[in-house]
């Protein structure tokens, strides 16, 4: 059984286990090649399910530093800085989280601009701002991350989540906002209807439709999505 199926069933310690030798096999023979870096990066990630965000940034952080030194010209790092700059979210850091989205926006945008890593750096900066009470620039960032997901893959669970999330900025907007927020919902909820239909992910949207009903005068219509929701 290999660690990234470890992890999957919750067995962390062996995860991180199995993961510390690959890296420590990659320091030895390969000390700058891709491989250490996949190594690191995958080791980090199980070091955050397990809590220990100081330790995970301290592995993305020796990977950023070989990604600039061996391949300064490929999107890794963006990937890299993208990770970076969840785990100071979830740290409460978010000037840190908002510098590392921004790198991470800098170098996707020169590299592959209409590509998933800028998308990805748009929807992080988008979610930060609205987090700040920037709604404006929330929506801005929004906005240009559906444009480059509607392009790259019409039907992504991904844009799903932009849609959620530029909905819920469009709801609280007075001039016909609602109406907005519920075009999008709509949107989402045939994408996860059709990739995921009985996940968290189709009950999440199901119940901000139901939410934008009631606040639009459709009590009738609220309630069949919100019994959609609990089944």
């Amino acid at each position: 059984m290999c660690s990234s199926d470890l992890r999957d069933r919750g067995d962390l310690e062996r995860a991180e286990h199995f993961y510390r030798q690959a890296v420590a096999i990659y320091e030895r023979t390969s000390p700058e090649g891709s491989d250490i870096v996949d190594g690191l990066t995958n080791l980090a990630t199980v070091v955050t399910d397990r809590g220990d965000l100081a330790a995970a940034d301290d592995l993305l952080r020796r990977a950023l530093t070989l990604q600039e030194r061996t391949a300064p010209d490929e999107l890794g790092r963006s990937s890299t800085l993208i990770i970076l700059g969840n785990l100071a979210l979830e740290r409460g850091d978010l000037e840190t989280a908002k510098a590392h989205y921004q790198q991470a926006l800098a170098i996707a945008e020169k590299l592959s601009p209409d590509g998933e890593e800028a998308a990805a750096s748009l929807g992080s900066l988008g979610s930060l701002a609205n987090l700040q009470g920037d709604v404006a620039t929330a929506r801005t960032y929004l906005r240009r991350a559906l444009e480059i997901q509607r392009k790259l893959a019409p039907e992504s669970p991904a844009l799903a989540v932009s849609l959620e999330n530029l909905a819920q900025i469009e709801g609280g907007n007075q001039e016909g906002g609602s109406a907005t927020a519920e075009e999008l919902l709509r949107q989402a909820l045939a994408i996860f209807e059709q990739a995921a239909p009985e996940s968290l992910a189709t009950a999440s949207v199901l119940r901000d439709l139901g939410e934008v009903a009631a606040l639009r005068g459709h009590p009738r219509e609220a309630l069949g999505l919100h019994r959609r929701d609990r089944k």
